[in-house]
């Protein structure tokens, strides 16, 4: 429980640090990071029923600053275990 608590916790830090440091020209590298997922954007929609429409997608974008907040709370982790 405490494992998924901290790694949780770095995605969540970590992305708001990485989108705060964006604009910083020194710690540009912080927020390098790539994108993936499926039916992403404007895409047309899965369900289409003309009363209403859904489209479902999932998207996740990880930056080099999570990562290692991510090892952190690992190394955090095994101290604490």
């Amino acid at each position: 429980m405490i494992l998924i608590f901290l790694v949780l916790a770095a995605i969540v830090v970590g992305g708001l640090v990485a989108e705060a440091t964006s604009g910083v020209a020194a710690l540009k590298w912080l927020t390098y990071g790539e994108g993936f997922g499926f039916n992403m954007g404007n895409t047309a929609p899965l369900i289409d029923l003309s009363v209403f429409k859904l489209a479902l997608g999932v998207e996740m974008k990880v930056s080099v600053l999570q990562i290692l907040l991510i090892c952190s709370a690992l190394l955090v982790y095994r101290k604490v275990r």
